[in-house]
This record gives structure tokens, sequence and C-alpha cells, in this order.
């Protein structure tokens, strides 16, 4: 559970990885697991199935989406988003274009050591 105004609580909450591309895939339309691992793995960096698992499980606990079980035996589970979680993708997103914009000022590289 996050405290609110925890000064690492937005970091933790974040700090996962695929967790944008999860969002953004089901957001746009409810997914099976099996259907994210073969979006996410399409792009050429491979996901593994423990990964999304786990990431799906600490979106699921934080309300950020939601998981519909509509079969037990094989197991068939939709991920669904909520509003919390489309809200949360709109706010990475703009973080997203705020890097991609200011990207050359953000690199340390440009930077003149500081020490004398």
């Amino acid at each position: 559970m996050l405290e609110p105004r925890e000064p690492r609580a937005a970091i933790k909450l974040v700090d996962h990885r695929w967790l944008l591309e999860i969002l953004r895939a089901v957001a746009t339309a409810p997914q099976r697991h099996r259907d994210l691992l073969a979006a996410l793995g399409s792009s050429g960096e491979p996901v593994y199935p423990k990964t999304l698992g786990a990431t799906l499980n600490h979106l699921c606990r934080h309300g950020l989406v939601t998981c519909e079980i509509v079969r037990d035996k094989p197991r068939i589970a939709i991920y669904h988003s909520t509003p919390l979680g489309v809200e949360l993708l709109n706010l990475l997103e703009a973080l997203e274009r705020f890097v991609d914009k200011h990207h050359a000022e953000l690199d340390p590289r440009s930077r003149e050591d500081p020490r004398p």
C-alpha cells in the first residue's frame, strides 16, 4: 500500500518494466495475457511471462487495471484498463513528451563539470 505524500510513492508506483506499454495496450482494448506477450514481444525485446504477470498483478493491486476471469479451466483472464489507469497513462505520456522535447537539455553530458 502506498502512503499519501510518501516521497518516493510515485516512483514506486511506476517503476516496473513494461508498465507504460501494458497500460497503453489495455487502454486500447481489453487484452489476454498471451496477447500482451505477443504484442509487447513484437518490439524486438522479449517480455518474459513472469515479468508480465508480476507487472499485471502490480497494476491490478493498485487499481490501474482489472482482471476478469472468463473461464477457469483452462484459465482465461482478460485485463481491462480502469479510469485510474487511463489517467496515469496520460500523465506518463506527458512525461514522455517532456523528455522527448527536452532530451538535449536533460542530457548530463551537455553540462560542464561544476567541480573546480
